[in-house]
């Protein structure tokens, strides 16, 4: 954590330990860090299962959509507010 944090800690060794047997460890893995205990291939499967399930919907979205639609969504989503510079949240998502 930097030193500047409002909380005032400056690492993770400040941070309060959280009693009891509900607390549970979590694994690194990779970039990713699990927060439960599943069996890796299992989730491999069900990522390239989802992988392959969306793809004919991607393909729709993409020849069936508009910016302003794009746009809605987000909106209906509860996306809201602005940047610093004013520009609205929706639109810098949907730029990007």
């Amino acid at each position: 954590m930097p030193d500047d944090c409002a909380c005032g800690w400056t690492s993770t060794a400040d941070l309060p330990s959280i009693p009891g047997p509900e607390r549970q460890t979590s694994v690194t893995v990779g970039p990713r860090e699990r927060k439960l205990a599943l069996d890796a291939a299992t989730v491999r499967r069900a990522r390239a299962l989802a992988k392959r399930a969306g793809k004919p919907i991607v393909a729709l979205a993409r020849t069936h959509t508009t910016v302003s639609v794009e746009r809605a969504v987000l909106r209906l989503g509860g996306v809201s507010g602005a940047d610093a510079e004013g520009i609205p949240w929706v639109n810098r998502l949907v730029e990007a």
